[in-house]
């Protein structure tokens, strides 16, 4: 009996280092750049249930988005977290749309504000994708519910930068109406919302961190 539970264990973990390897090799990453500036200080975002829609309902009422050009061009970098990835402006709100364009980096979801208007933008990315995923970006948001309120995240605005200040983060069933949501949502300024699967490897819940354009 002993045999079979380690041999169980062994296979478990196994398949899922195979299955989630982006995941896995982010985190080491994450754990070893933390450990590295540990020393140095010692010595020195398929199916929604409608939750995209709830959030556009709440970020519109503050900005009405503009028209998408296409000399736009946004890129994300969050240090904390190791993130760099071209943010894509896709148009439609379909779901498959949107998860065909993942492969190409995080996607905006076209029916909120963009990264600098006044309101809320939503930013979309994978935090998990089966080994033979075929884009770059499977795991871009593997490490998302690390961060943490005052880490900041820029996103380059065709040459300008725009600096944001974490300040919250939920997890919310997208499969029911959820007043973490509404909170999250609103807001009188400029800010973005960083969404994904969760926990990763699943898709039952979804993470949403929250970060606020800081005064320029």
């Amino acid at each position: 009996m002993k045999k079979f539970i380690i041999y169980f264990c062994l296979i478990f973990i196994a398949s899922f280092t195979l299955l989630n390897v982006r995941f896995v090799s982010a985190q080491m990453k994450f754990w070893f750049f933390a450990f590295s500036s540990s020393e140095e200080n010692d010595t020195a975002y398929a199916n929604d249930g409608g939750w995209m829609d709830k959030m556009h309902d709440q970020s519109t009422e503050v900005t009405r988005t503009l028209p998408l050009s296409d000399a736009m061009s946004f890129f994300l970098e969050i240090p904390a977290i190791g993130v760099k990835a071209p943010v894509v402006l896709e148009k439609s709100v379909d779901s498959q749309k949107i998860f065909d364009r993942l492969e190409e980096g995080v996607v905006h979801y076209s029916d909120s504000p963009l990264p600098g208007q006044r309101g809320t933008a939503i930013i979309l990315g994978h935090s998990s994708a089966y080994p033979w995923y075929k884009g770059d970006y499977g795991s871009i948001f593997a490490l998302l519910g690390k961060l943490k309120a005052g880490d900041q995240i820029y996103v380059n605005d065709s040459g300008k930068m725009l600096t944001y200040s974490v300040t919250e983060s939920v997890i919310f069933n997208p499969f029911s109406h959820d007043k973490s949501v509404d909170q999250i949502v609103a807001t009188d300024n400029s800010s973005i919302i960083l969404v994904s699967c969760w926990p990763v490897g699943t898709n039952s819940k979804r993470i949403a961190v929250k970060a606020d354009l800081l005064v320029q």
